[in-house]
């Protein structure tokens, strides 16, 4: 993936010195397709850059943090956990981006695990119609968190928790 983002650029140009002029002999996609392509690579990067690389995004959280993580679905499905507020003023919004197509029956979970206080999940209200491409719950869980605790957004879609999670730590 860190090549292709040098290729791009190269596709038109066809020179014989160019050793990425072999990989561009095929002709180039549709424009749809290439379009398609380099909003995958920019929520590749996007991934690599909130993530620091890892494939679980996790961010650190004080006062704004946002954290993505690649999800089941069309190209470009992602889900993110915002985090705002002061350590002791949290609240969360868990989205979910589904490239033209619509995202229905709906709702998010976010669960904080503390480090010495446990679990405690808190879920936004069930939305029963469909939103299109990108759609998003806000909770306000009204309460501070241990320092260094660990927020994962959830969402649960038609009948089912999706797989993807995006975690971030809790300054």
């Amino acid at each position: 993936m860190h090549v292709a983002i040098s290729i791009i650029p190269s596709l038109r140009r066809r020179s014989s010195r160019s050793p990425v002029a072999l990989s561009a002999s095929a002709p180039a996609a549709p424009g749809p397709i290439r379009l398609r392509v380099r909003r995958l690579l920019g929520l590749a990067l996007a991934l690599a850059v909130v993530g620091g690389g890892s494939s679980a995004a996790t961010a650190s959280a004080s006062w704004h943090s946002v954290g993505c993580t690649a999800a089941e679905g069309s190209l470009a499905s992602y889900v993110c956990l915002r985090i705002s507020g002061p350590h002791g003023n949290n609240w969360f919004r868990v989205t979910r981006n589904q490239q033209y197509t619509s995202i229905c029956r709906y709702k998010a979970r976010v669960r904080v695990s503390q480090p010495t206080l446990g679990r405690l999940n808190y879920y936004s209200p069930y939305n029963a119609g469909c939103s299109w491409n990108t759609a998003w719950m806000d909770i306000y869980p009204r309460r501070g968190f241990q320092f260094k605790s660990k927020a994962c957004g959830h969402w649960y879609e038609q009948g089912r928790w999706i797989a993807g999670t995006p975690c971030n730590i809790i300054y």
